[in-house]
C-alpha cells in the first residue's frame, strides 16, 4: 500500500513536471505541400503523454514559420487547450571554439603575409641602391680587373635579390590560397550564427489517461514555392507529342527538407481568397475616372546577382578570404586573392554582413548589382559604402552538390476545384538555400495534329507546328519549355498559357528533311511602258522537296504587294490553289506532300505606276 501511494505522488509529480516544464518532441519533416508561393510543412513524432495537463514543445523551428498558420492533429480523445510560439534568440552556435582557432590561424597567415612583404621590400631597397651606385672609378676611370670583380659582384648579388623576390612570391600564394580556404569555413560557420533564431512552438494538451499519441505539426513558411517547366519532344509527324512536365523547387525557409515527401500544388495561398467589394461610382463634373484597383497577383521576384570587392579601408589592399554574407540566411561568398566574391541575393533580400577578422563588420544595403566595400580595423570609424550600378541577374554562390537528376518517379495526380496537386510518391532533399532543383511531374503522351509552316519569302526553313486540341486536360501553367525535335535541342520557348484557347500551338523546330527554294521567274517576270505608265511583271515559284520517309502536310505562304497611293494598282495574275486574305493580301497553300516527293507554287502579279516615279518592285 505504501509502495502504491509513493507512485502515484511519483506520477503527479512527473505530471506537474510535463505540465510547468514542457515535454520536448522529437519530430522530423515527414511531408511538404509547396504551392507556387509559399509551402506548408508537416512534421510527425510519437510521444507517450501522461494523464492531464502536458505543455508539448517542438525546438528548432524556422524563424519564418507564420504563426497563424499552426495546426496540430493528435488523437481524438486528446483536447488542445492552446498552441503559441516563441522565438529563442539566445540560441548560440556550437562553433564558437572553431571559429576562434580558424581566426587565429588567419591571423597568422596575415602576419606571414606581411613578412614577406616587408623583406620584399628590403630587397627591392637594396636592388635600388645597387643600380643607383654603379658608377667606377670616377673621371680617372678604372682598372679591367676591378670592373670585372664589381660586374660578378654585380650579377651575383642581382641574382641572388631576384632569387630571393621569386621565392617571396610563391610563398605569398601558397598563404592566400590557404587565407582563401580558411575564409570558406569561417563563412560556414558565421552563416550558422547569423542564421534567424530558433522559433519554440508550445502546445498546450489535455488527456484524461496516459496514452502513447501520434503527433502531427503543420505550419506554413513564406520562402518557398516551384515554378513549372517543360520538355517537348517530337520524333515525327505520325507520332503524338512527349510533354515532360517538370517543375523547379526552391526554398530558404531556414531548414533543409531532408529524403521527403512532396506535394505540389497550383495553389497560391498568399492570395487573398476574399471577393473584392465594389465602392459607389460617383459622378461629377471636372472629375477623372480612376479605375478600382486589381489586386496584385502573387510575385515571387527574382534573384540578384552581386559582385564587387573587399578592400583595407586605410591601405586600398584586397581583403582576402573576407566573409560576404546575404543577412538572415546561409549563402555567402568569399573573396578571392584579389579581393573579389560574387554571390546571388534571393528576392526579398537587400543587405550583406562582411566580416574580416580584425576588421570591424560592415552592414551593406545593395541597391544595386555592384558592391565595393572598404573595412576598417577594429577602433576606427566606418565611412560610407559606395554602392553603385544598377541591375538583376541570376544566381552565383559558392557551389553545393546537388541531388543526381531524377528518373522518372511515379506521382498521384488530384484535381481540386480550384487547384491541381501532384503528389510525388518518391522522397526528395531540398536544402534550404534558395537554389532551383529539378522535381518529374508527368510524361503525357500528348496527340497532336502536326503541319509545317513554310514563309519562303523570309525564310528557307520549314516550321513544324503541333496544334494539341483539349489540352486543358494537362494541368498546364506559364512556363519556359524546351523544344526537341527527332532527338535535337530545337531551343526554348515560353507557355503563355492565356494566350491559347481551343487550340496550343506550338512551333516545335526546323526540319532539314524539307527543302524550300523561292526563285523568280525570269521569263514571266517584265517591265513595259504605256503612254505615262510603266508597268512591271513579276513571278514567283517556290519548290518544296520533302526528303522525309513519311508524308507530311505543309501550310505555305507568300504574299502580294499592297499599294498605299492611289496611282500604284496592283493586278492579281495567279495563285493557283492558294487560299487569299484581301487585307493582307497573303496567298495560304495548304497540301499534303508525299516522302520524297516534290511540288511547286507559283504567285503572279503586276503592278502599274506612272513611269516618272520610282518604286521598287519585288
Amino acid at each position: 500500500m505504501k509502495t502504491l501511494f509513493l507512485s502515484l505522488i511519483l506520477l503527479c509529480a512527473l505530471s506537474n513536471l510535463y505540465a510547468q516544464s514542457g515535454l520536448t518532441v522529437g519530430s522530423k519533416i515527414e511531408h511538404v505541400t509547396v504551392y507556387r508561393q509559399g509551402a506548408q510543412v508537416t512534421r510527425t513524432a510519437t510521444v507517450e503523454l501522461p494523464a492531464g495537463e502536458t505543455q508539448l514543445l517542438f525546438k528548432k523551428l524556422p524563424f519564418q514559420l507564420q504563426e497563424e498558420s499552426l495546426q496540430l492533429k493528435i488523437d481524438q480523445s486528446v483536447t488542445v487547450v492552446s498552441i503559441a510560439q516563441e522565438v529563442n534568440y539566445l540560441n548560440e552556435a556550437d562553433s564558437d571554439s572553431l571559429t576562434v582557432v580558424l581566426q587565429e590561424q588567419q591571423l597568422a597567415l596575415r602576419d606571414s603575409l606581411q613578412a614577406l612583404s616587408n623583406r620584399s621590400q628590403v630587397y627591392v631597397r637594396e636592388c635600388d641602391l645597387l643600380l643607383t651606385n654603379q658608377s667606377l672609378g670616377g673621371n680617372d676611370g678604372v682598372a679591367v680587373d676591378e670592373l670585372e670583380r664589381a660586374a660578378l659582384l654585380y650579377r651575383t648579388r642581382l641574382m641572388d635579390i631576384e632569387g630571393h623576390l621569386q621565392r617571396i612570391r610563391q610563398q605569398s600564394v601558397v598563404y592566400k590560397k590557404q587565407m582563401v580556404r580558411l575564409g570558406n569555413q569561417l563563412l560556414e560557420l558565421n552563416a550558422k550564427s547569423e542564421a534567424d533564431p530558433e522559433v519554440i512552438v508550445k502546445v498546450v494538451v489535455n488527456t484524461p489517461k496516459a496514452i502513447p499519441a501520434e503527433v502531427e505539426l503543420q505550419y506554413v513558411v513564406p520562402k518557398a514555392g516551384w515554378d513549372p517547366f517543360y520538355n517537348i519532344r517530337v520524333e515525327g509527324t505520325e507520332q503524338p507529342l512527349t510533354l515532360d512536365y517538370k517543375a523547379k523547387v526552391y526554398q530558404d525557409a531556414g531548414e533543409d527538407w531532408l529524403n521527403t515527401r512532396l506535394t505540389l500544388s497550383t495553389g497560391n495561398p498568399t492570395v487573398s481568397n476574399v471577393k473584392p467589394g465594389l465602392s459607389p461610382y460617383y459622378l461629377t463634373f471636372n472629375n477623372y475616372y480612376a479605375p478600382p484597383a486589381r489586386q496584385p497577383a502573387a510575385n515571387r521576384g527574382r534573384s540578384q546577382r552581386v559582385s564587387g570587392t573587399v578592400l583595407d579601408q586605410e591601405t586600398g589592399e584586397p581583403l582576402i578570404g573576407a566573409s560576404v554574407l546575404v543577412e538572415g540566411t546561409t549563402i555567402g561568398a568569399v573573396t578571392d586573392m584579389e579581393g573579389r566574391f560574387e554571390l546571388e541575393i534571393p528576392a526579398g533580400q537587400s543587405a550583406l554582413l562582411v566580416s574580416y577578422v580584425g576588421y570591424a563588420n560592415q552592414q551593406v544595403v545593395v541597391r544595386g548589382s555592384t558592391v565595393n566595400v572598404r573595412l576598417s580595423s577594429e577602433g576606427m570609424m566606418l565611412d560610407e559604402v559606395m554602392v553603385m550600378g544598377m541591375a538583376s541577374g541570376v544566381r552565383s554562390k559558392k557551389a553545393r552538390p546537388k541531388p543526381e537528376k531524377p528518373a522518372p518517379v511515379p506521382i498521384a495526380i488530384e484535381q481540386r476545384a480550384t487547384s491541381t496537386e501532384f503528389e510525388i510518391e518518391l522522397p526528395y532533399t531540398i536544402p534550404a538555400d534558395h537554389q532551383p532543383y529539378d522535381v518529374h511531374l508527368a510524361t503525357y503522351e500528348v496527340p497532336a495534329n502536326y503541319h509545317y509552316a513554310l514563309v519562303p519569302k523570309l525564310s528557307k526553313e520549314a516550321y513544324l507546328i503541333a496544334e494539341i486540341t483539349d489540352w486543358s486536360q494537362y494541368s498546364l501553367l506559364n512556363g519556359d519549355a524546351n523544344l526537341f525535335f527527332k532527338g535535337t535541342y530545337q531551343g526554348d520557348t515560353y507557355l503563355d498559357m492565356a494566350a491559347f484557347e481551343d487550340t496550343l500551338s506550338l512551333s516545335v523546330g526546323r526540319d532539314e528533311d524539307i527543302i524550300v527554294k523561292r526563285e523568280r521567274v525570269r521569263d514571266q517576270s517584265r517591265t513595259s511602258f504605256l503612254g505615262s505608265n510603266k508597268t512591271v511583271e513579276r513571278s514567283w515559284k517556290t519548290t518544296i522537296r520533302n526528303t522525309n520517309s513519311y508524308p507530311v502536310s505543309l501550310r505555305v505562304e507568300d504574299q502580294y504587294p499592297l499599294p498605299k497611293d492611289d496611282d500604284i494598282k496592283v493586278v492579281q495574275l495567279g495563285h493557283e490553289g492558294g487560299k487569299l486574305d484581301e487585307a493582307t493580301g497573303t496567298v495560304t497553300w495548304s497540301f499534303n506532300l508525299p516522302a520524297g516527293a516534290t511540288a511547286e507554287r507559283t504567285l503572279k502579279y503586276a503592278v502599274r505606276y506612272p513611269k516618272k516615279q520610282r518604286l521598287l518592285v519585288d
